[in-house]
């Protein structure tokens, strides 16, 4: 969230989308939209995630995507202030 909260479990880098029906959609939208034979299509992909996630569960005002090294990075410079 924007206060620094974990509003969602992580999904590791081999997390792969394509399990459910929710990643499934989400691999469609994205088809659509990234360049053929573009790394946006891989199905373990941030983008792809973050459609399935919002496919699942719509993402809320308060909450924002933050890459797991990012986040690592603002917790180690910022702790908990």
């Amino acid at each position: 969230s924007r206060t620094g909260e974990v509003t969602r479990h992580p999904r590791m880098y081999d997390f792969d989308v394509t399990t459910d029906s929710y990643g499934k959609d989400a691999m469609t939208v994205l088809s659509k939209y990234a360049p053929p034979r573009h790394t946006a299509n891989t199905n373990t992909g941030s983008f792809a995630k973050l459609l399935r996630w919002n496919a699942h569960q719509p993402i809320q005002p308060n909450e924002m995507l933050c890459h797991q090294a990012d986040y690592v990075v603002m917790n180690l410079l910022y702790g908990d202030d």
